[in-house]
């Protein structure tokens, strides 16, 4: 709901609510924005300033108590008083860049508007208030955009500035949506890493000055994701006020977090200005990506609850969207570049048995590639690893009733290509100088309009040919050297945000030509991990490193800002290949089912023994396939808060399953207990209800056991056996679990929970 009355509006959510005014001097001024509001006095919420600031410079000698530096506002540029990080930087030829937006107008319509190349949120239900502010000099004018839904707390922001003189102007920052936030004790939450250890949570209390979150490396990138969040000081993964923002951006982005002398926090969150500056031609305009805002006083998982939905029903789409995503195998560490087709089949008639029912073909399979020097732009098969073409491969797993993916890495080329030879051009790099290069490969000029309409060509006749389900889209090095060769001289500040509106251009229309495919994306891994992304591949592959304990670390900060249905995540060898972490074959799947289900491993080398487990993991998986991919998510306890245990939950309202995951086994330790906060999981349970809870018991620790194995269970409370348990006694008291083994004592009378272990829990209601 949006209401515009006496210059005040108020944005209402069901749960939230977000309110600014016109001020004085036509400045927008911001008022609140947390927990909903059913009555308001707007001018009670505004800031009251009875005395001058010493040092404060004033908006002019007729308002000598406005000092914007001191103001809550919607939007700020430099030089009029403000000293803080503008929204807004730009110039015309001559330098003056000092500007003064005010209030002009505003419009509520039904609907999203046009995103000029960029990719939006989609829903019949939202209402856009479209505020307009007018420079007072120049002719500039700015829309601010406010996306509400009356069925989701999520607001989505963006704006635009025109141009409407005659001299260009330079734009050098424009923030998708500022907010500035009255209280100074918060701590910021980022998601931070690098390669193989993606997605990092990092929490720290704010401090006075300017805390900025980044990437410069051409895509959104694995050192700071776009996603980040402010929460109260007691805020906790269950109670507490939390504000969580995220650019729906592929590219350079800055999310910007300013304490202020005068205890203001302000945030931004946009295109990197540190790499942008926009030519803004006469009578044209430029539009700032969309982002979304989220307020929860239900801690960090109510955030996150609303984030998930969000990102289900609002941007991921198509025929994919609701669908229960396939078990996969893909064959990458099984072999690398060591393959050819009857490898490929054997490895595909072992991951049928098991009940995989999607093989995909990765790295290795085109041009002449036998390894990561040559070949990339050359998409058709290599005639040696596959004589039949993939068009043969394809219609054999087929025939077995597999579907058939296959990797792709378009945006790259290697000078040892065929496509390097003919149009070495193509490449970006600056004349007379020698490119950077990142594994051996360089980037295509997919600013070109030339470069991206024959990749949309070449991409759709190899999907043609090859009738694939699904396409892993890879990208795997940073950016360098700026500059196109081609006709089109446009301004370089310009370079890296058109390479990502080609990127959109491609996706767009290889997604609208092919929808029924199953697109991922990656990147180096988690590289490329945003809600740009999200708006045309349905699930992205989340990291390289699928280690049990890494991946714990790793899915657990992604989920604090994107859904488990958008994770793609695989049971991998041990030793693991990034790690060589040894882990149970148990362990990897518990933690993998929380998400995506693959196997990336050699299964034609398995014992009988392993081959049988996985068969049952993957028909545990199907059973719960919908629960694990899109029930309500819900984190417990973490390494973070100096816990030894961590515990996610999926549920809806008849069913959870929960992991612990133990990080090191201590021995001699009171007996653990197994406590599951049933409501915030979304699972509705009544305090008197009785529960049924069970375990997965781990096959491979049962095994040795052999004739033993009944007694094991039984003698383990609420592990393998199945437990009558009141819902509210789960939800605080809990179930005492049996001992740990520390190394004396009868083995079947103990728990086996060595370093990095883990247990899954099932608790359903009980049949009357």
């Amino acid at each position: 709901m949006i209401e515009a009355k006496n210059g005040v509006f108020n944005l209402a959510t069901p749960n939230t609510s977000y309110i600014f005014k016109v001020g004085e001097c036509g400045v927008l001024e911001h008022l609140y924005y947390g927990k909903r509001l059913d009555a308001f006095d707007a001018e009670l919420m505004s800031n009251v300033q009875n005395v001058k600031i010493c040092d404060a410079t004033a908006y002019d000698k007729d308002h000598s108590l406005l000092f914007l530096d001191n103001l809550m506002t919607e939007f700020s540029t430099e030089g009029r008083g403000d000293y803080r990080l503008a929204s807004m930087k730009a110039s015309y030829d001559n330098g003056h860049s000092v500007l003064d937006f005010v209030y002009e107008t505003y419009s509520i319509t039904q609907g999203i508007p046009s995103m000029e190349g960029l990719p939006s949120v989609y829903g019949d239900e939202f209402c856009t208030l479209e505020v307009v502010l007018k420079e007072r000099l120049f002719p500039l004018r700015l829309r601010l955009y406010y996306l509400v839904s009356d069925e989701k707390d999520a607001i989505v922001r963006f704006s635009r500035v025109e141009n409407e003189g005659s001299e260009d102007v330079y734009i050098q920052a424009l923030a998708s949506l500022q907010l500035d936030v009255p209280n100074p004790y918060w701590n910021l939450v980022t998601l931070d890493g690098a390669w193989a250890r993606e997605r990092m949570v990092c929490d720290r209390p704010l401090r006075p000055g300017i805390h900025i979150n980044d990437s410069k490396t051409g895509a959104s990138g694995a050192f700071h994701n776009p996603a980040i969040a402010l929460k109260a000081p007691n805020a906790t993964e269950l109670q507490g006020d939390v504000i969580g923002l995220n650019l729906i951006y592929s590219g350079n982005h800055q999310e910007s977090v300013e304490l202020s002398p005068y205890g203001r926090v302000r945030l931004l969150t946009g295109i990197n200005p540190n790499t942008f500056t926009w030519r803004l031609k006469a009578k044209s305009s430029f539009t700032a990506p969309q982002a979304v805002m989220v307020y929860s006083d239900k801690g960090l998982n109510g955030m996150s609850h609303e984030m998930h939905r969000f990102v289900n029903e609002n941007v991921c789409r198509g025929p994919w969207r609701d669908k229960e995503r396939p078990v996969l195998v893909n064959n990458w560490e099984a072999t690398y570049f060591d393959f050819n087709e009857e490898k490929l089949l054997d490895l595909a008639d072992t991951a049928k048995d098991v009940g995989i029912e999607l093989f995909v073909l990765d790295d290795g399979w085109f041009g002449e590639r036998e390894d990561d020097t040559t070949s990339l732009g050359d998409w058709t098969a290599n005639g040696r690893k596959l004589p039949n073409g993939l068009a043969g491969l394809s219609s054999k797993l087929h025939e077995k009733g597999l579907m058939f993916g296959i990797w792709i890495e378009p945006e790259m080329v290697s000078e040892k290509s065929r496509l390097f030879e003919r149009h070495p051009d193509w490449r970006i790099a600056i004349p007379n100088r020698k490119p950077g290069v990142g594994r051996n490969q360089y980037i295509l000029d997919w600013t070109r309009e030339d470069v991206t309409d024959y990749m949309i060509a070449c991409i759709s006749t190899l999907l043609e040919e090859s009738k694939a389900n699904y396409v892993k889209w890879d990208m795997n090095r940073f950016f360098s050297d700026f500059n196109t060769q081609g006709s089109d001289k446009y301004f370089m500040g310009e370079f890296l945000h058109r390479y990502v509106l080609g990127f959109y251009k491609v996706l767009e229309a290889l997604t609208a030509k092919f929808p029924d495919i199953l697109f991922e994306g990656c990147a180096s891994g988690g590289n490329r991990f945003d809600l740009g992304v999200l708006c045309y591949m349905n699930q992205i592959w989340t990291s390289d490193d699928t280690d049990v304990l890494m991946r714990q670390f790793i899915q657990w900060g992604t989920s604090f800002f994107y859904p488990q249905s958008v994770m793609g995540c695989h049971v991998s060898a041990s030793p693991n290949h990034q790690s060589l972490r040894i882990s149970s074959i148990e362990d990897r799947f518990n933690v993998a089912a929380f998400g995506i289900l693959g196997y990336e491993m050699d299964l034609t080398r398995l014992p009988s023994n392993e081959l049988d487990i996985i068969k049952e993991q993957i028909r545990f998986y199907k059973k719960n396939r919908r629960l694990f991919q899109f029930g309500t998510f819900t984190r417990d306890i973490s390494y973070f808060n100096g816990g030894n245990n961590l515990k996610w939950l999926v549920a809806d309202e008849e069913h959870l399953v929960m992991l612990d995951a133990c990080m090191l086994n201590v021995p001699n330790m009171p007996n653990d207990r197994l406590v599951v906060p049933l409501l915030d999981a979304g699972f509705n349970a009544r305090g008197t209800e009785r529960l049924l809870v069970s375990s997965r018991v781990q096959r491979i620790d049962r095994s040795r056991l052999g004739d033993n194995a009944s007694k094991f269970k039984e003698d383990q409370r609420g592990l393998g056996l199945e437990t009558s348990v009141y819902a509210g006694q789960l939800e605080s008291a809990g179930i005492v679990l049996g001992q740990r083994f520390t190394g004396s004592g009868d083995i079947r009378l103990t728990r086996i929970r060595p370093d990095f272990s883990t247990e899954m829990y099932i608790v359903d209601r009980m049949m009357i």
